[in-house]
């Protein structure tokens, strides 16, 4: 019971270095003038809208196989219904944050 207790502990303290340690990167780039207000939101973007999407495809994938598969499909079904349900947001560029050439070249930005 103590050997799982401890063995969890290291690992939430592990991960919580490693986002610790990438936070204070950014700082202090930001501080020495390496990395400019709008790089950093730049890098935001791509991080929020390409790679956790696929960090959790990837995750969610590795786990996939024909027993647990069946467990998501109920999500998939409240997801495809949600998605049609909602009204279409019409933004203008100054909304979205994008310009209109970054726009016409990723489609789901």
């Amino acid at each position: 019971m103590a050997s799982s207790l401890v063995t969890s502990f290291l690992g939430a303290l592990q991960a919580s270095l490693a986002v610790l340690l990438t936070l204070s990167y950014g700082v202090i780039a930001t501080q020495f003038g390496l990395l400019s207000e709008a790089s950093a939101k730049d890098i935001s973007k791509t991080c929020v809208r390409l790679f956790l999407p696929a960090l959790l495809i990837h995750n969610v994938g590795s786990q996939l196989d024909s027993e647990t598969g069946m467990r998501y499909i109920p999500v998939l079904r409240k997801s495809a219904a949600m998605l049609l349900q909602s009204p279409p947001q019409l933004l203008t560029e100054s909304q979205s944050g994008l310009s209109p050439t970054m726009s016409s070249q990723w489609p789901w930005a």
